[in-house]
């Protein structure tokens, strides 16, 4: 996935229009999903939080659980890399609620999330087990994006927790699976906390 972003963004008003024409209130939904990933992928989570959030709440309101725990999982992201820990951990107590055990994915990232924020408040030994959790179910899958993800967010609870060595191992391979599969905004995010984990 070429860092193209601006053609992306194109892309993405433009499948958000036809969803509008067809009048489909969950394409719409998804076509707001996608134009915040794209932001994000541009480096704006706050932007990403604006298109996302409302979709969020559509969901629901609509009573659409699986495709609101989708949408709360990047939402709870987002805030996390925005410092809204409060709000990253009452979207992951949501999502944690209302997504299928079957669906790992989810299962997966809302672990991953919260397991940043509670290290963020010191709470070093439970957010090394929720992160552990995530880890554990992603490596069973082949679901390559979602592990290099868990171990970005891993690479920060490592981190937060005086451990170095270890958050620069997980850093490096996640690096390794976002070349793998030629993301390469998220090769230059990844670069960039190699960076940050050096100094």
């Amino acid at each position: 996935m070429p860092g193209r972003i601006e053609e992306a963004r194109s892309e993405a008003a433009r499948a958000q229009s036809i969803w509008e024409d067809l009048g489909s209130p969950w394409g719409v939904v998804r076509g707001m999903l996608q134009q915040g990933r794209v932001e994000w992928l541009a480096g704006d989570p706050q932007e990403a939080t604006a298109l996302v959030r409302p979709g969020f709440a559509h969901l629901r309101k609509a009573g659409d659980k699986a495709n609101q725990a989708l949408c709360g999982s990047f939402l709870a992201r987002l805030l996390c890399e925005l410092a809204r820990e409060e709000e990253a951990l009452d979207v992951t107590e949501e999502v944690r609620r209302i997504a299928g055990s079957y669906d790992v994915s989810m299962q997966i990232e809302w672990r991953s999330v919260q397991s940043v924020v509670l290290a963020r408040r010191g709470r070093f030994e439970e957010a090394r087990d929720l992160m552990g959790e995530a880890e554990d179910l992603v490596r069973r899958t082949d679901f390559l994006t979602v592990l290099a993800d868990t171990l970005v967010l891993k690479a920060e609870v490592l981190r937060l927790a005086g451990r170095r060595d270890e958050a620069v191992r997980a850093a490096e391979e996640a690096l390794s699976l976002w070349e793998q599969k030629e993301y390469a905004p998220l090769v230059a995010k990844t670069r960039t906390l190699l960076e940050e984990l050096a100094r």
